[in-house]
């Protein structure tokens, strides 16, 4: 398959129809049209609101032909088949549109125009930087909503030029649920829900692993909001990859094998580095008294879109329970290394005043370390999240 910003179109013949293809350029002549509306003509606007929801329908009901071939029909045909990758970012834009040619619904697409934002999206499935917006000022709910919608179902979202204080931090954060405190990391002074990340000479970065945050939570975070306030002169990327689309990838075997499975979390890494350190054996302890091990399902449902996605990762998945340990770690690395696919992947270059806020839920993302020994700062605000759960009929 070849992907441009329309349809798919696979090499061996399968063409989307032509009146599918253009109901993408006919769409965008509705949106323009609607805004160019004369305000305070209640008929007129009514008229280019019927125009184009009538557009929208008619979209639809064109790209319903646009369906990639199963499996079955291309050994028939004898055509070679989708790529894991390339099916599961099919899967997750047609979950989007029926069209499968849009990397954000037509819906949130109109609400974003309403509201004066810009898009910008760096992967196929996943992230998108929105300008318009000032998150130091009192945002609306109406907006608030626009902004979580888009997280829905970009993932993660970004913003540039931002200028905020710590308390402006953590008001944004609040729009979106309540905040966590870490309670390993030393907080920012005066500000325990702000974790501030910060390598340099003396302190390589050490976040260059696929991992979401906090699995070892009963209830891991719902998300973060990441605030640049220092950047290296290059290096220091964050990439996110998308968990709904690597599970959708996955074959249908590997599916089947994980309906129900449950793995064990723990936060290994960090008892160990706090032991060299030099935090005491007791204090350790304590801690993992605190927190004992956390099961979550392999394949966790989204409890707002009701996707599934894959959720384990190298940072803190230890075994899934009911198989030998060999088995569990032989099937851990093939879930592991799907998150390297670049066709689930989005790459953000950080500068000074970047926001990033993510979906922990929904993607794992790496820090890369090809800074060092150059200085990178950055304060983390996390959002409480819920106990994740697997329902099959989803």
């Amino acid at each position: 398959f070849v992907f441009n910003d329309m349809p798919f179109v696979e090499a061996s013949g399968f063409v989307p129809d032509k009146n599918a293809v253009s109901a993408q350029a006919e769409y965008s002549k509705a949106v323009d049209d609607r805004e160019g509306v004369v305000e305070g003509n209640p008929a007129q606007q009514s008229s280019r609101d019927n125009y184009f929801m009538n557009k929208l329908q008619s979209e639809r009901n064109a790209a319903k032909s646009l369906t990639p071939p199963s499996e079955e029909q291309l050994r028939k045909s004898g055509e070679r088949m989708l790529r894991s990758p390339s099916r599961g970012v099919w899967e997750i834009l047609k979950s989007i549109d029926a069209s499968a040619s849009r990397q954000i619904s037509c819906q949130l697409e109109h609400s974003a125009r309403t509201h004066g934002l810009e898009f910008e999206h760096l992967g196929t499935t996943i992230g998108t930087v929105i300008g318009g917006v000032d998150l130091s000022s009192k945002l609306s709910s109406e907006l608030v909503a626009v902004l979580r919608r888009t997280l829905l179902e970009r993932k993660v979202i970004f913003f540039r030029g931002q200028t905020m204080s710590e308390e402006q931090h953590k008001d944004f954060c609040r729009h979106f649920g309540s905040l966590e405190v870490h309670p390993f990391a030393p907080p920012l002074d005066g500000h325990p829900e702000i974790l501030r990340i910060s390598h340099g000479p003396a302190s390589p970065g050490t976040e260059n692993v696929w991992h979401s945050d906090v699995t070892w939570r009963v209830a891991p975070s719902m998300g973060s909001v990441l605030f640049c306030r220092q950047k290296p002169a290059f290096g220091g990327d964050t990439l996110f990859a998308d968990a709904a689309a690597i599970y959708e990838g996955l074959g249908t075997k590997v599916q089947q094998r994980l309906e129900g499975a449950v793995a064990v979390h723990d936060f290994h890494n960090f008892r160990a580095t706090q032991l060299r350190a030099g935090v005491s054996v007791p204090v350790v302890e304590e801690l993992r008294r605190a927190f004992p091990v956390a099961k979550h399902p392999v394949v966790r449902t989204h409890p707002e879109t009701g996707k599934k996605m894959l959720y384990v990762n190298a940072a803190f998945t230890r075994y899934i329970e009911g198989l030998p340990r060999e088995q569990s770690d032989k099937l851990l690395m093939l879930l592991y290394s799907q998150a390297n696919c670049p066709e689930y992947q989005c790459r953000f270059r950080w500068e000074e005043g970047s926001v990033a806020f993510w979906d922990n839920r929904a993607c794992l993302h790496l820090a890369t370390s090809d800074y060092y020994p150059q200085g990178r700062m950055m304060d983390r605000v996390t959002i409480q999240g819920d106990v994740p759960f697997y329902k099959s009929n989803l």
